[in-house]
Order: C-alpha cells, then structure tokens, then sequence
C-alpha cells in the first residue's frame, strides 16, 4: 500500500501505517469517523457502505444516523503520519538526513556498503568497518 505516492514509487508499509489504514478502503483515513462499536471508517467509505443500511462494515453493529462522529485523534495521527512520510522520501532540508528504518539521524558511515548508517543499524553492519560519517563520506569521494 502507498502513501498517496507518485506512479512508479512505493514506500513499503510500515505496521503503522496498517493501524492507520482504513479497513473498507485500505488507504489512510480521510476525515475519520467513529462508530459506537469504536470501529473508524474514512467519511466517505462509511457514507458508501452505510446508504443500504447502518451497520459497521467491520463488526455489523447497528448505528442510527447522526452517531458516526469526526474521530480527531485519529485525523492528527494520520496527517502526523502523512508529513513524516513526505520528509523521509525526500521532502526535507538538506542535512536533516535521518534512518529511514530507525528514524535516528545518519551519524556512521559503512566502508562496504559505502552508504550513511545510524547508531541503530550497526547491528546489521555488524562485519563492517564503520566509521564517523564525516571521516567516512571522505572516504566516499575518493
């Protein structure tokens, strides 16, 4: 599942994206709703699956019009989500570079993969040298 990307790119889902992720459309909420039985819905895919009957298309629980409700902290959650999404795939200042797994700043550099790593990612360049990243990205340019 994308995150509103451009054609041709995909940014692999994360399990937070799935928790934000609406169940009828798949995507991240749009103007979240909450029903009584504490299911949320995109306002749109609830108005579609509601206009034969009201029942949440998860559990099926009857609700009376009027009772599905904006589900704010969902809609900051999902836009929180939405902008750090933009920033990792590219959409940031220069120098704010940042692990696009561990979300930690770019603070080493692996000789064998020649690319930055955060503190976190040395376990996974655990045979590598690894070096400062300013000592390293010298190294880079030679």
């Amino acid at each position: 599942m994308d995150v509103d990307m451009e054609a041709g790119e995909e940014m692999p889902e994360e399990p937070l994206q799935q928790e934000l992720s609406c169940p009828v459309c798949t995507r991240l909420y749009e103007d979240p709703c909450l029903l009584p039985c504490t299911h949320s819905f995109c306002r749109e895919c609830l108005d579609k699956s509601g206009r034969a009957h009201r029942r949440c298309p998860v559990c099926r629980a009857d609700f009376a019009e009027g009772q599905a409700i904006p589900n704010r902290a969902l809609s900051n959650a999902c836009e929180a989500f939405r902008r750090s999404s933009d920033w990792l795939r590219g959409n940031k200042r220069p120098g704010d570079d940042i692990c696009r797994i561990h979300l930690k700043p770019l603070e080493l550099y692996c000789e064998k993969d020649e690319e930055p790593v955060c503190v976190d990612c040395v376990t996974l360049h655990q045979t590598h040298t690894l070096w400062p990243q300013r000592e390293g990205l010298g190294l880079c340019k030679v």
